[in-house]
């Protein structure tokens, strides 16, 4: 600590705890070092902090809102209140929360997102999720935004099952479509992706292909468990089903004699979907270690085999290809399943090529359940950079719960260090073009400025974030 001066005045910023109902007050200090002009921050471990030097809600209180938003809970009768008893503004609860996500948490998830781009395998899925200005609804800026589409969905994307270093990154999408979704997955050079049967999927990866080498081409494994619920769909609710309800035991077994013997479309559809869950007990060996992954590929490729067999054999007379895509040509139940499978067809056994490859996308729907009930609670998003927040706030919650760590304690630490590094560099700037040593300045929002001086300002977040050290704080997550 040699040539830091004696550390002038605590810093004191006024927060209210929300439950408790009462105030308290957090300091930090400050040290200014005469021979090399730098600023250092001196703080408590555990130490709560200002969103920024100059405001009053300090970061604990904030980041508790949105560990609340990650789980589920709707914020804004809680916010409402918040800023009644704490005596602030309206909506300064949920600025201040907008604040953190992308001036806190964006420069993490940027950092995640790195690490995630060049997995070979990931795993895509999207849900519905109102985002009222994109529908033409809410409040409307002066300048106006142009409905884009009447549904909105968040995209989530994860790192396969078992693969190392797990993470899950959500995004927002104004449109299910593939050009926008192909927008979000531009970045990743992935080799597989592991999707459902939407066609959507299917256009994006024959863009990418286009003009590669077929060693270079990314692969795609469509869904096994989206195949086997068409298939139980026909099987479970079946004619024959109904039929037998009521009759003999004597009656019933006869009948099934006859129908095996007869070798229907309901016999065969059944007997793929024993395929399919039997792929499923070879993989569940596979992770749990009963089996070595040469040996559930093999088991595997022949299961694939044996269902490639009985959903052709079950498509005979029911459906017809036109031009690339195949078509009913019976309005009968077992007609969607075969339908279905014939579309992506090859696609189904795309896994067998690797241990790595999941046959399903049960990860990824996994991780788009808690979107759906946030969703359920919170109903919309006013604006599609409040999406855009949203998203980020869940993938940091949710990447660092599947690498076994406390959201909130993880983050109260990280958040304390690229406070201290922000208010260090700050001040720092202030102290070399001014010649004072102050003990605050103001943090310039860009939404604020003019488009030139956001390219010269040296006070906005991402300006005084962009150099902070993310490494250490990556490998605490990864446990490199």
């Amino acid at each position: 600590m040699s040539g830091w001066e004696v550390l002038i005045e605590d810093l004191k910023t006024g927060v209210t705890q929300l439950e408790a109902g009462f105030r308290q007050q957090n300091t930090y200090k400050l040290g200014f070092c005469q021979k090399c002009g730098r600023v250092e921050v001196f703080m408590d471990p555990e130490q709560d902090h200002p969103l920024f030097p100059d405001r009053l809600i300090s970061t604990k209180t904030i980041l508790s809102f949105n560990q609340a938003m990650c789980i589920g809970i709707p914020l804004e009768r809680a916010l409402r209140q918040f800023e009644k008893d704490a005596e602030l503004g309206s909506n300064t609860g949920s600025y201040s929360l907008y604040d953190y996500q992308r001036f806190y948490l964006k420069p993490l998830f940027k950092a995640i997102e790195k690490t995630v781009q060049n997995r070979a395998v990931l795993v895509c899925d999207e849900t519905p999720f109102d985002c009222l200005q994109d529908q033409g609804r809410g409040k409307i800026p002066a300048a106006g935004i142009e409905p884009k589409a009447k549904t909105n969905y968040v995209v989530a994307v994860t790192t396969a099952d078992g693969a190392p270093q797990p993470a899950t990154l959500y995004y927002y999408s104004p449109t299910r479509s593939a050009e926008n979704i192909g927008k979000i997955l531009s970045d990743y050079s992935f080799k597989t992706l592991v999707t459902d049967g939407y066609s959507g999927y299917k256009t994006i990866i024959k863009n990418r292909n286009l003009d590669k080498a077929e060693t270079e081409q990314v692969r795609h494994q469509s869904c096994l468990v989206h195949l086997r619920r068409e298939l139980l769909k026909v099987v479970l609710p079946s004619d024959l089903y109904k039929q037998l309800l009521g009759k003999s035991e004597e009656y019933v077994t006869q009948e099934l004699q006859k129908q095996l013997l007869a070798n229907t479309d309901g016999m065969k559809l059944h007997t793929a979907l024993k395929a399919i869950n039997a792929v499923f007990r070879i993989e569940a060996e596979k992770n749990a270690g009963l089996l070595n992954p040469e040996q559930a590929r093999k088991a595997q490729a022949e299961l694939i085999k044996y269902l490639d067999q009985m959903m052709l054999e079950a498509s005979k007379g029911l459906v017809t290809q036109k031009g690339t895509t195949w078509v009913k040509t019976r309005n009968v139940p077992a007609a969607k399943p075969c339908v279905y499978y014939l579309n992506a067809r090859e696609d189904f056994a795309t896994f067998l090529g690797s241990s790595e490859i999941p046959p399903c996308t049960n990860k990824v729907e996994r991780a788009i359940r808690g979107v759906t009930i946030l969703r359920k609670n919170s109903l919309h998003k006013h604006s599609a950079n409040y999406m855009e927040a949203m998203c980020m706030a869940l993938s940091i919650d949710a990447t660092l719960r599947e690498n076994g760590i406390d959201p909130f304690k993880w983050l109260q630490k990280y958040s304390q260090a690229l406070f201290k590094h922000m208010t260090a560099k700050g001040l720092s700037q202030v102290w070399k073009e001014t010649g004072q040593r102050k003990n605050k300045f103001s943090i310039r929002l860009p939404e604020k400025l003019e488009e030139a001086d956001k390219k010269i300002n040296k006070y906005l977040p991402e300006k005084l974030a962009e150099d902070f050290d993310m490494q250490p704080w990556l490998d605490s997550i990864f446990r490199a």
